[in-house]
């Protein structure tokens, strides 16, 4: 805008050559503003992808820590029911009370992971 007011203006208009200059000058700055205008695109494309990258590795961490969660919580729940002190545990006279219980749990893990898999979770 600017250039094309100088270029206009009556003082240039006396000499052609300044003219001229002035004229290659506003065309030199429109394609400079072109030009930065698709730079400004370019960098706006790659800010989006470098955000839906980091969108996406965000999903995948939390997925498996949700999958984690899957498996651990059944498992905390039977260790903090185990755990309390009260009469008529379940094998707590037992001698082989703490095989049998570890046993258990690794059979539900097995079988939480297994409905997992099942199911296409992981």
């Amino acid at each position: 805008d600017a250039a094309l007011t100088l270029s206009s203006s009556k003082q240039l208009t006396e000499s052609k050559a300044a003219r001229a200059e002035v004229q290659v000058t506003r065309d030199q700055l429109a394609r400079i503003v072109e030009e930065l205008a698709a730079i400004e695109s370019r960098a706006a494309v790659t800010r989006d992808e470098i955000v839906s990258q980091r969108a996406d590795q965000l999903n995948q961490r939390v997925y498996v820590l949700t999958v984690l969660a899957g498996v651990c919580l059944p498992l905390s729940v039977l260790t903090g029911m185990l755990g309390m002190n009260v009469g008529g545990i379940p094998l707590a006279a037992s001698t082989s009370g703490f095989l049998i219980t570890t046993l258990s749990m690794l059979t539900l893990s097995a079988v939480t992971l297994g409905v997992l898999r099942m199911i296409k979770w992981i």
